[in-house]
């Protein structure tokens, strides 16, 4: 009769320790996997998020109106352009034609990790005389984890616009004129930059000037 040969302890040594190799592979392969999953869905997420954001600004900075600060001297336009926030007036996208505007502020503002950008809506108060803080006002998160934003503003600016030539700046300063166009650069704190977002004001450039009878110009 045949004996039957059982594994040797050396043999089973070798084998529960390939077996261990093994499922750490298995291991790490599901791991890769997730985290490629995750990484996939985040980019997704990303994505999403930029379309969202820029679809919603190209519309609302293009419904630009030439409100005026009436209690101050000169009645300046109320629009204030800086390269790192905007400040403007128009009506909400979401309820276009149900009439009425509102003040907004465009900026970039910290966050628990990276900073948000920052959507903040008022009613106006036309007892005022410039924007006010925004401190109380409704918000609304366009994107996160931005880590800068840089704004700039196309135009004739200055009394001696209407024979100068259209040109980009960093910030826009005109009491009676508003910007020909708006553009915004977006860079996250991860991945590559936004596609660049240009809008233009649909009431034109000329649409919130004061004739000047003198000169026969805006002014």
């Amino acid at each position: 009769m045949r004996r039957i040969r059982g594994f040797t302890l050396l043999e089973m040594m070798l084998a529960f320790a390939l077996l261990g190799m093994l499922m750490a592979l298995v291991a790490g392969s599901l791991g890769l996997a997730s985290r490629s999953w995750d990484a996939g869905e985040a980019r997704t997420d990303s994505v999403g998020q930029m379309r969202i954001a820029e679809s919603f600004l190209r519309a609302q900075f293009s419904q630009l109106q030439p409100w005026r600060w009436k209690k101050t001297q000169g009645a300046p336009l109320a629009f204030s352009g800086e390269a790192e926030r905007v400040r403007f007036v128009a009506p909400l996208v979401a309820r276009a034609g149900q009439g009425g505007i509102s003040w907004f502020q465009l900026a970039l503002e910290p966050g628990k990790k990276h900073s948000r950008l920052m959507l903040r809506r008022l009613v106006p108060d036309g007892s005022l005389t410039g924007f006010p803080d925004f401190a109380e006002a409704e918000t609304t998160v366009l994107a996160e984890g931005i880590a800068a934003i840089k704004l700039r503003y196309f135009g004739r600016e200055g009394r001696a616009a209407a024979g100068a030539e259209p040109s980009w700046r960093d910030a826009w300063e005109d009491p009676d004129r508003l910007p020909m166009l708006i553009e915004l650069q977006v860079r996250p704190a991860q991945g590559p930059a936004w596609p660049l977002l240009a809008a233009a004001p649909m009431v034109g450039a000329e649409a919130a000037c004061r004739w000047d009878n003198f000169q026969q110009r805006c002014r």
